[in-house]
């Protein structure tokens, strides 16, 4: 078929903004199957009316040159009103009704176009050149022109499905609001809003086709202004909250609510959104609460505490208990995580508490999810996890989770950071009551006799918080001229105000003065006296030894420190200088064993250091 009058004039734009081909009064229709038609040229002697715009019309048509007219005249007037779109609106040949000028302007039409080909998109260029030559041998076919580059642009292409969306089946339409979707961001403002988004909207009551409109209509929300959002989205928007829709058209809207609530006002959020989920909630679809699970989270600052502990609570446990997929468990366990800060004490006690002690999975992400709620309820007093709740509930629960095979080197850490924390926690509970159970007089004495033990069991906290740094501190005229203070600056003091770190001390001591079976000796007593601890020292006169002794220190304060001279078989109270006794298993510069006993015969060549070192910690 051959149009005849392609123009501006008979082109219309509708609401939606879809440019639509009109005025076919000058079209012919092809006889006898060939392509040649009639010449329809402009005359003065007729009406402008009735005739076509002379402006478009091409030359084999008006100047009746030797070529036939075929739709190639169709595409000369496709490319003027293309070069009209690029020069506000004006065509290349502007003839004002006059036949000598359009003559004359068809021959510069080269020249002509070449002021407006910058203006083009670089795709359009010699495409149009082509379809404005006169010798129809050079013009494109309309087929050929549809396969540019240009129209396969995503925003042309879905341009042209939304004019055909109500003549393609259900998978087309998938695969047509997929790539929809990703072109959002790239419309222009007034396409989006006048043309792409009311199409969306006229298909959003389709239940089935709801699901795949969704993530366009979020693209637009994420895209658009506040007043836009406000004025043209919201009011047919809302109405997705409060109609019935599928499964997955409600899972992807909770999961993409972040971006509405970006947007929403409180009103909104309280007026439509949050009765959508809870709904959702405390519906039967298990996707459909794990999603709402999910989205608590967010929407906590928008909630009370008593809906928090009434009905969300709850839900996230039934969804824990019923699902079989770890990963809607561990959305559950994280939902409670957040949900204790608006937790009372009695509601952790009472629903939280026996919860996770009831918890047997031993897949490993649950237990670190489980771990991470109690490490998060250990952090504040206020939780209620008392000693009594930790020894009796938590930790017989947590125990055998250690040996899980399950389990990496970091997660077992964690696990086992947890349980320290724990037991340091019920120790100190637990020894700070029944210090205040026993007269003053003892006092003193029982918080000196666990010293050893914390120790030993766990990381403790410093000591000189429980002596009231009252350490035996070696003094710089305590040393001779080769025995010289520790080179470490935390050891380099004579002050009583800052004590000397045993283990540190011991580390940087010497060992010169004693070989391995007198070290061995000393070792052993060490190990006889850890039980029963010596009572307290007195202070001893400066100048009759060699340092200055702190009332209330004891044999555990030391941790296995003694004092020594250079040649230990002579040694007295007044010649006594640092010894330590090396760790079990240590070895010396032979090779020899550190803490190897003594053999029989020698024991008694040895006894003289030993007493001394017993006299001098027994304060004699």
């Amino acid at each position: 078929m051959l149009h005849g009058n392609v123009s501006p004039q008979s082109v219309v734009i509708n609401k939606k903004g879809t440019w639509k081909l009109t005025g076919f009064g000058f079209s012919q229709i092809a006889a006898n199957g060939k392509e040649v038609y009639q010449r329809t040229a402009w005359t003065p002697k007729l009406p402008k009316m009735v005739q076509p715009d002379l402006d478009y019309l091409a030359p084999e048509i008006q100047l009746e040159i030797a070529q036939d007219v075929t739709v190639f005249s169709d595409m000369f007037s496709l490319g003027l009103v293309i070069c009209a779109i690029h020069n506000n609106g004006h065509s290349l040949i502007q003839a004002n009704h006059n036949i000598s000028t359009y003559a004359r302007h068809s021959e510069q039409l080269t020249e002509l176009f070449s002021e407006v080909a910058h203006k083009m998109p670089l795709q359009f260029v010699e495409p149009v050149e082509k379809m404005i030559n006169k010798d129809i041998r050079y013009r494109p076919t309309a087929r050929y022109f549809s396969m540019l580059r240009y129209f396969k642009d995503p925003v042309a292409r879905c341009m042209q499905g939304i004019d055909n969306i109500e003549r393609i089946d259900l998978s087309q339409k998938c695969e047509f609001f997929s790539n929809l979707s990703q072109a959002i961001p790239k419309f222009p403002a007034k396409v989006l809003y006048s043309w792409v988004f009311p199409v969306l909207i006229d298909q959003m009551d389709n239940a089935d086709v709801l699901p795949l409109i969704l993530p366009s209509l979020i693209a637009i929300i994420e895209t658009a202004t506040a007043d836009q959002y406000c004025k043209t989205i919201w009011p047919e928007f809302k109405r997705v909250f409060t109609m019935t829709r599928p499964v997955q058209a409600t899972v992807y809207l909770l999961q993409k609510l972040d971006v509405i609530l970006d947007k929403a006002s409180e009103e909104e959020i309280h007026k439509d959104i949050l009765p959508m989920v809870f709904s959702t909630l405390e519906s039967n679809s298990i996707q459909g609460q794990e999603a709402a699970i999910g989205v608590f989270i967010t929407l906590k600052k928008y909630i009370d505490d008593q809906t928090l502990r009434k009905l969300v609570l709850p839900k996230a446990k039934a969804l824990f208990m019923k699902s079989e997929n770890v990963r809607t468990r561990l959305n559950a366990l994280a939902c409670i995580d957040r949900l204790i800060d608006s937790l009372d004490k009695m509601m952790i006690l009472d629903e939280v508490l026996p919860f996770l002690t009831e918890i047997s999975c031993q897949d490993v992400d649950i237990i670190m999810s489980v771990i991470s709620i109690y490490k998060h309820m250990l952090s504040d007093k206020r939780f209620g996890l008392t000693h009594n709740l930790l020894a009796t509930k938590v930790m017989p629960t947590l125990i055998p989770l250690t040996v899980s095979p399950g389990l990496k080197l970091e997660q077992f850490s964690m696990l086992m950071e947890v349980l320290r924390e724990m037991l340091e926690q019920i120790y100190r509970q637990r020894h700070n009551k029944m210090l205040g159970e026993v007269p003053d007089t003892k006092a003193l004495e029982i918080r000196r006799t666990s010293i050893d033990m914390r120790y030993n069991v766990f990381d403790p906290p410093k000591i000189d918080s429980i002596l009231g740094n009252q350490y035996l501190v070696p003094t710089e005229e305590s040393y001779g001229h080769r025995h010289r203070p520790p080179s470490t600056p935390e050891l380099q003091t004579n002050s009583l105000s800052e004590p000397v770190d045993p283990k540190a001390y011991r580390r940087h001591s010497s060992f010169q003065g004693l070989g391995c079976e007198e070290q061995a000796v000393l070792d052993k007593i060490v190990k006889a006296r850890k039980a029963s601890l010596a009572p307290g020292m007195h202070s001893l006169p400066a100048g009759n030894n060699p340092h200055i002794l702190v009332s209330g220190a004891s044999i555990s304060d030391f941790d296995h420190s003694f004092f020594y001279t250079e040649n230990p078989r002579r040694c007295s109270t007044q010649s006594v200088g640092p010894v330590v006794v090396p760790e079990p298993g240590r070895r010396d510069s032979k090779g020899r064993l550190l803490d190897a006993m003594l053999p029989p015969e020698r024991r008694s060549s040895f006894q003289g250091i030993c007493d001394v070192a017993m006299q001098f910690f027994v304060g004699k």
